[in-house]
């Protein structure tokens, strides 16, 4: 009787993780487009940056593209796999780790470019650019 009342207990707790687990919402952080000729505006760039500015834009704009697949990607797997009976939560995390390994030549790339502007820019520049990206990128939950 008690193997039957264990049973059942644990039927009942894997059909509820079950809709949990399909009820699961991942927030995803929004990825709009930042209006970068806003910035261009306010920057008041001289010739000789304009042309590193345009790099630095263009490769932070196919970041944030890369970066919206990715999570993406990553929350439909992740939802995939906490669906199962028995997830492989190996699996989620080697897929995270690819991700991640995927992604990061572009984010240094991004990185990098704007450490090149940077150093273009006039100090009052430098800070109108920070507080700009700073207000308009995504906050991406820190863990």
């Amino acid at each position: 009787m008690d193997r039957v009342r264990a049973f059942l207990a644990s039927l009942l707790l894997l059909l509820s993780l079950g809709a949990a687990a399909a009820s699961i919402t991942i927030p995803l952080p929004d990825l709009q487009m930042p209006d970068f000729k806003r910035l261009e505006r306010e920057l008041h760039l001289k010739p000789h940056q304009k042309a590193q500015y345009d790099v630095a834009v263009g490769s932070l704009k196919r970041t944030l593209v890369a970066s919206a697949g990715i999570f993406a990607e990553l929350k439909d797997q992740l939802t995939e796999e906490l669906l199962k009976a028995d997830p492989d939560y190996g699996r989620i995390f080697r897929s995270q780790r690819a991700s991640w390994d995927m992604f990061r030549p572009q984010l240094q790339e991004t990185l990098d470019e704007w450490s090149k502007l940077y150093a273009l820019l006039e100090d009052d520049q430098v800070v109108i650019a920070k507080r700009f990206l700073r207000e308009n990128l995504p906050e991406f939950p820190r863990t």
